[in-house]
């Protein structure tokens, strides 16, 4: 959702081959189908829950003297809930690489610190494109802490040192095939959840293979798969951090336009 978003805002901008090429990578629908449509789901991202907090921003930071047409900034606000700031890249690239880290964290509560390292932004820097998504939540069936024990945990490189389980033992929606077992784990207020797939095998190779096979007709099959019933379940506490250099894997995905000094985003 992050980068399908941003890059939409970045497709409402281009004409030309550089529109054309960013449709064919994204399949995005026309702008009069693409841009009410992603409005509503930011409608949907950001309305207030009792239950949980759920919140998505995008942003454009273009260098100061470039001035976006008045229709392209209307676009971008009203489809996309993103403002258009002017930010000094050239003369003062750092100073501007700490004004959007600072207003990624206020939007995600301080949990994504520094989105862009330092010596990201340079000189010759004309625009940057930002979306951050932020979730807090609590399970419907909370773990006890007292359950709380050290067990071994394999990873996709094999074994890790004991590290400590959270357990609990309770009704979740609960499949499983020859390959895998996968489990629902539902979130205060029933209208998320966090699906678990376990590989039956601890083999690092049992990993790989799970995750070079997910696709999105897998994960419906597992979900419409689902039976209510108790598990006994282990989970260890974690953080995911991952960091991709789009640039490359989108000009390989057939993009290369957008990157290029023939970019048509007049």
């Amino acid at each position: 959702y992050s980068l399908s978003t941003a890059m939409a805002m970045l497709y409402a901008a281009a004409e030309g081959e550089t529109k054309a090429q960013i449709q064919k990578t994204f399949y995005y629908p026309s702008m009069d189908t693409l841009n009410p449509n992603s409005a509503a789901l930011y409608n949907q991202f950001n309305k207030p829950n009792p239950d949980y907090k759920l919140a998505t921003v995008n942003d454009l930071w273009m260098e100061q003297g470039l001035t976006p047409t008045k229709s392209y900034v209307d676009t971008v606000q009203r489809y996309y809930g993103g403002q258009v700031t002017n930010l000094d890249f050239e003369d003062n690239p750092d100073p501007s690489r700490l004004i959007i880290n600072k207003k990624i964290a206020q939007h995600t509560n301080q949990l994504i610190p520094e989105l862009l390292p330092k010596g990201s932004i340079k000189k010759i820097t004309v625009a940057v494109l930002t979306n951050a998504v932020y979730f807090k939540g609590d399970w419907k069936t909370p773990f006890n802490i007292q359950s709380t024990s050290e067990q071994p945990f394999y990873t996709h490189v094999g074994t890790s040192p004991n590290i400590k389980m959270m357990h609990t033992q309770a009704d979740f929606g609960y499949s499983e095939d020859k390959q895998v077992q996968v489990v629902q784990l539902p979130y205060k207020g029933d209208d998320l959840s966090m699906l678990v797939v376990l590989p039956k095998l601890n083999h690092k190779l049992a990993m790989q293979q799970l995750a070079k096979s997910l696709n999105a007709t897998k994960i419906k099959q597992w979900s419409a798969g689902l039976v209510r019933q108790e598990v006994d379940l282990q989970l260890p506490k974690f953080k995911l951090d991952a960091r991709y250099q789009m640039k490359t894997l989108l000009a390989d995905m057939g993009m290369p336009k957008a990157f290029n000094n023939g970019a048509e985003f007049n």
